[in-house]
């Protein structure tokens, strides 16, 4: 199932409320503006995080996972967002 399916099942879930939300359009690893947004596909937030800056981390000290909700995040499994 493809990231953007996934959002679409969950808004269509008739026990889900539409609330507002407050993203920032802000890098969590680098705190500047997000060039290439990307999140891991197992995660389960809507907010990005640059995939260069994540890249770059990777390089120095390789973890692999989400700076946002710390699951596996490998390089394979990482989505742009659109």
């Amino acid at each position: 199932m493809t990231l953007t399916a996934a959002v679409t099942k969950k808004a269509s879930d008739p026990d889900v409320v539409a609330m507002a939300q407050n993203l920032s359009l802000k890098c969590p690893l680098s705190y500047m503006r997000l060039k290439k947004p990307v999140r891991g596909i197992g995660c389960s937030h809507i907010q990005c995080f640059d995939a260069t800056s994540y890249l770059q981390l990777q390089e120095q000290g390789p973890q692999w996972l989400c700076p946002v909700c710390n699951k596996p995040a490998p390089y394979e499994q990482l989505a742009v967002d659109e």
